[in-house]
């Protein structure tokens, strides 16, 4: 067992690294967050002017995600509804 709950914790590649704080500090910019944009940009070592040409917009990245969710629930709903019926 791994230490710190690490275990099952995706290891990414440093150019996936690097994409997720991009996407996040556009996420920060698009929210508002231009104080704490500065400073993760400088935390994080963001130095490029172009980094939010790379980044993915996290807002369609979620909104996909809770649609995929609510298809397994969905779908989950309606094979109990079908065995109910059937039993």
């Amino acid at each position: 067992m791994a230490k710190n709950g690490t275990e099952n914790k995706a290891q990414l590649k440093p150019e996936q690294k690097s994409l997720l704080f991009y996407s996040f500090a556009l996420c920060l910019g698009s929210y508002g967050f231009s104080k704490t944009l500065k400073r993760f940009l400088s935390e994080a070592r963001i130095k490029d002017d172009d980094w939010e040409a790379s980044a993915l917009n996290l807002d369609d990245i979620f909104s996909k995600y809770l649609e995929t969710c609510n298809d397994v629930y969905t779908n989950v709903d309606i094979q109990k509804d079908q065995g109910e019926l059937y039993e």
